[in-house]
Order: structure tokens, then sequence, then C-alpha cells
């Protein structure tokens, strides 16, 4: 399960649920997200803690918009920033982590 390599974070599971939302939803189908959860997350119930999602391209645009998230294509790939949006239990969006540089105790 992916909280096994985050070592001395499996306290995370059960009280952090990963939500991934797909850029390019004219190939990331809920099929496509399914089979690749499956090979990347692993484990038993591989969506016990991470959910893999997409929307309309509208859809998509105003979640964008809401964190700061750029991204386009580019020649046939979906070019983005990184960014992590921290949520808490209310639905409340706590904070918004760009780029890649950051653990567990920054979320």
């Amino acid at each position: 399960m992916f909280f096994d390599s985050l070592p001395g974070e499996t306290k995370l599971s059960g009280r952090v649920h990963f939500i991934s939302v797909a850029l390019d939803p004219e190939h990331d189908s809920p099929s496509v997200l399914r089979a690749y959860g499956e090979r990347t997350i692993g484990g038993a119930a591989p969506f016990a803690d991470w959910d893999l999602a997409t929307g309309s391209p509208e859809e998509i645009g105003r979640l964008a918009t809401s964190l700061g998230l750029t991204y386009y294509r580019e020649s046939g790939q979906i070019t983005h920033s990184p960014a992590t949006a921290v949520i808490d239990p209310n639905g409340k969006l706590v904070t918004v982590l760009e780029g890649n540089a950051w653990g567990p105790a920054d979320a």
C-alpha cells in the first residue's frame, strides 16, 4: 500500500485521504484511472485511502483556477505546475503546497 512507502507515516492511514485529479479527460477515463491506480497505488484495497478523479474540461478548469494551478497542452501532453491542496475534514481549503519539495509535516 502507498502508506507503506512513507517511512514512519503509516499512522496517516485512515486519517488522510488522497484525491488525484487527472487533467486530461480525453485520455484519462475512469477505466484508465482505475487501471493506473491498481498498478501504482497497489495493495489489497488501492482506493481505500486514495481516489483518482477527472471531470469535464470546464470542471477541471474551474478547479485548477481555484487552486492557482496552470496547465496547458504541449506536444500532445498536458504540462502543469505541481500543486497539492490540503483540505480539512469539513471541506475547507487549508493551504496549497506548490512544487514537490514538501513533506508530510508541511501538510
